[in-house]
């Protein structure tokens, strides 16, 4: 509040001043009682225009900084976005690739300058549980995504068809298997677990699944004969006991303890999903694949130490593992 009362007392002598020197004609005198040179005086008099703001001391800064990230990065930064739907951080490490180096606060505020921001909704706070996975073979996730897709030979009917992704993540390196069919079922399921540890160069210690009836009888016991009960196991589970693999559920209801498959469905839906939207399952089997081999040996993962890759994180870990 100082500093704005001292603007306002210096346009105050500066008025009183102008008006002085305009009432007696000995302007020299009248500035060496306002202790300020005859320039100041008539300086001030040009751009006086009979209101107190025009006698106010104007802002030095430019208009457009010297420092501001040039049209050609910035048109770069809004080509990567919308052709990958990345965020700001994300950005910044594709143009450290490229070795252009720019803040990540500077590319969010060009982000939001031409409209390309995210739009969340708030979401209720809930406590944080930490994961442990201290090495790669420690625990698999798996689980199942469905994805709607509109055919264009249908779109006057206003008809949607969709298929099912099968999806195994592993916790430590995050190293993804995905695959898609036409529907969910206990077949499917056991021909996916067969793919999926075939896939990863490691042998598979624990794998953890949701309470689905393609992975487990535990929440569909009222479905079954109460004389089977007892001796039935599910075939998921048989084969993961073929394969001395521990097969652990998560409580009912609770996806967080499955976060890291959920949590590369989300991924999944914004970075690749959103730009094939009409689609037919042969062609999209096909293009999953080739985002499988971007997803673990292209794509950084903010999570991994510097914005390693997968791939290049589980190499570098130097494990010594029995192959799968």
């Amino acid at each position: 509040m100082q500093d704005y009362n001292n603007v306002i007392d210096i346009s105050y002598k500066r008025i009183s001043l102008i008006n002085r020197c305009n009432k007696y004609n000995n302007i020299s005198k009248i500035c060496r009682e306002y202790w300020v040179a005859r320039w100041y005086y008539y300086r001030w008099k040009d751009r006086f225009d009979w209101t107190q703001k025009s006698l106010r001391n104007k802002s030095r800064w430019p208009r457009i900084s010297h420092r501001r990230t040039s049209k050609e990065i910035e048109d770069m930064i809004l080509k990567i976005r919308d052709e990958t739907n990345y965020w700001s951080p994300r950005i910044k490490n594709e143009l450290e690739l490229r070795w252009i180096f720019v803040w990540k606060k500077a590319i969010s505020n060009i982000l939001k300058r031409n409209s390309r921001t995210k739009v969340y909704h708030k979401r209720r706070y809930r406590s944080k549980s930490k994961h442990y996975a201290p090495y790669p073979w420690y625990e698999v996730q798996v689980d199942i995504m469905e994805v709607w897709t509109r055919r264009n030979r249908d779109w006057f009917k206003n008809t949607k068809t969709h298929y099912y992704q099968y999806t195994a993540i592993d916790t430590h390196t995050k190293l993804r298997f995905l695959e898609i069919y036409e529907d969910f079922s206990i077949y499917n399921s056991i021909d996916f677990l067969n793919k999926v540890i075939d896939f990863l160069p490691f042998k598979i210690n624990t794998i953890t699944t949701d309470n689905w009836i393609i992975f487990t009888h535990v929440l569909w016991n009222w479905r079954l004969k109460w004389n089977t009960l007892k001796t039935k196991i599910h075939p998921f589970t048989k084969l993961c006991m073929d394969n001395n693999i521990v097969h652990r559920l998560i409580i009912p209801w609770a996806p967080r303890m499955n976060c890291f498959v959920e949590r590369s469905h989300r991924t999944d839906r914004e970075e690749f999903y959103w730009m094939y939207p009409n689609v037919e399952i042969s062609i999209m089997k096909t293009l999953v694949k080739k985002w499988q081999d971007i997803y673990n040996t292209l794509r950084p993962h903010s999570s991994l130490e510097w914005y390693k890759t997968p791939l290049q994180y589980f190499l570098d870990l130097n494990f010594t593992t029995n192959a799968s």
